[in-house]
């Protein structure tokens, strides 16, 4: 069977390591802030269609949901994700599809089109988001998600651990079959520590190992803005960029309309490229692109 990325994982061992604790105080709140950041209020998704893709149980959504859509359409493979959004997602106009991403479809458009967290790591990313894009109307936003290197590499870092954690687990076995909760456990209580310096971290440790350090990276990870601009950038321009938020548009209405904002985004991204590395380093400490 080919290999997908995130889904051949998450099926192979009936997991959700993407749930969200949407009870904590803070949980809407920074999905609210969140939003706001990229222009776009969850108060806009009122009476607006959308659909998302790779939803991972619905968990975001939930916050979208609270401001009535006028429809909700989650398209996932992930089997455990869809039998949770049908459990979970009390909203009479949701509409959940089983589906491949690349596999689905339709011929509807969308006010918004949502695929959070997806893109980065897998084998064909820039053709992803073109697909997706197809979805989006007339005036329509599309909301993704992009890394690179330099913001990954506290997380490179810390898959190498794997290695460690893999040579404590099989003298433990002792020949015995490979044990993913053997080494979960072990991984849990080396970063459970990591996690509690995020203030507004709403993953378990468990699901955050289980995503970031053992699934497999096989894909495209250095999935950057610069790539995603060259992918659909002549049918979409730049909105905003949220988190964190690095993009300025100096263009003056009337004067400069004709800017192109998509090359004036790759440029600024590439001048505050190391400032992904960690948020303790300061966009403004760093000089500009030669």
């Amino acid at each position: 069977m080919k290999y997908k990325p995130f889904i051949s994982f998450y099926n192979k061992y009936n997991i959700i390591p993407v749930r969200q604790n949407i009870k904590k105080p803070d949980f809407y709140y920074n999905r609210s802030y969140l939003y706001t950041r990229l222009g776009v209020p969850l108060s806009n998704f009122e009476s607006k269609s959308v659909i998302e893709f790779g939803s991972g149980g619905g968990f975001n959504a939930s916050a979208i949901i609270r401001h009535k859509p006028s429809s909700y359409t989650f398209v996932d493979d992930s089997l455990r994700s869809l039998e949770l959004i049908k459990k979970s997602i009390k909203y009479k106009k949701k509409k959940i599809i089983k589906s491949d991403i690349f596999n689905y479809k339709k011929k509807k458009k969308y006010d918004f089109v949502i695929i959070e967290g997806v893109l980065s790591g897998q084998i064909h990313p820039e053709k992803m988001l073109k697909h997706v894009s197809e979805f989006v109307n007339e005036n329509g936003v599309l909301i993704i998600t992009v890394s690179s290197t330099c913001g990954l590499l506290s997380e490179i870092c810390r898959r190498l651990m794997v290695i460690k954690i893999d040579e404590i687990s099989r003298e433990r076995e002792r020949g015995a079959r490979y044990n993913l909760n053997r080494r979960l456990s072990l991984a849990c209580k080396i970063f459970s520590p990591h996690l509690k310096a995020l203030n507004a971290n709403s993953r378990s440790v468990k699901d955050w190992c289980l995503d970031s350090i053992f699934n497999p990276w096989l894909g495209d990870y250095n999935f950057t803005i610069s790539k995603a601009i060259n992918a659909i950038g002549k049918d979409f321009n730049i909105y905003h960029t949220a988190s964190p938020s690095f993009f300025l548009d100096d263009s003056w209405y009337k004067k400069s309309q004709k800017k192109d904002i998509n090359k004036l985004a790759v440029n600024q991204f590439y001048q505050k490229l190391l400032g992904f590395l960690d948020y303790r380093v300061n966009f403004d400490s760093i000089g500009e692109r030669d």
